[in-house]
């Protein structure tokens, strides 16, 4: 609880039953507060847990305690989990990522006869980096689609669901040789892909 924070002065909550319940031990409505902790972030969806504490005496309410949910509507996410991964070939770079936590996916690839990859973010050397990574080290735990991304079919049989300018000729050439306009480019969709993730 060290890091919650007042969200609702105690005189400003209107349930008669919680008002009831903190004003029983003799303490004033203003003494208390309706506290919220930083959001968690579980295999599904973030949360908050949303209750009631006096400061002054470092009393919790044990009463209506919730968990409220993140309202975002969530795109597609997985969870990195290698423990079932028997194919060395779908552990090419994986150290750039952390066993068992969540990542967005801002594109997913279907190369022609090879496996599917999900392009996620990662630290490495302090810089944030997008990557490509085999599906089988993840775990998909939400599967909802961002709306700005759209399905590109290749003569090759391969596919593509990402944004529509990434898709680009010569998109990710210019990406990676950080090209300001490829850069600024990448940067526009990613943050309309995360708002829905």
């Amino acid at each position: 609880m060290a890091d919650s924070r007042r969200v609702i002065d105690g005189e400003k909550i209107g349930n008669p039953a919680v008002r009831e319940a903190m004003t029983s031990d003799g303490s004033s409505l203003s003494d208390w507060g309706e506290y919220t902790t930083r959001t968690r972030q579980p295999f599904y969806s973030d949360f908050e847990v949303h209750y009631y504490y006096n400061p002054g005496i470092g009393r919790p309410l044990n009463y209506d305690y919730k968990a409220i949910m993140n309202r975002k509507q969530f795109s597609m996410r997985v969870r990195m989990t290698t423990e079932f991964t028997v194919e060395p070939a779908a552990l090419q770079g994986i150290s750039a990522l952390m066993e068992g936590r969540e990542y967005p996916v801002l594109e997913v690839s279907a190369p022609f006869k090879r496996p599917l990859t999900f392009r996620v973010e990662f630290i490495e050397a302090g810089l944030r980096q997008s990557g490509l990574f085999d599906s089988r080290i993840f775990t998909v735990t939400s599967n909802s689609l961002p709306p700005n991304w759209k399905y590109f079919q290749f003569e090759s049989g391969s596919f593509s669901l990402c944004p529509e300018p990434w898709n680009a000729s010569g998109f990710w050439e210019a990406y990676y040789e950080g090209d300001p306009h490829a850069l600024a480019v990448y940067e526009k969709e990613r943050a309309a892909t995360l708002l829905h993730s």
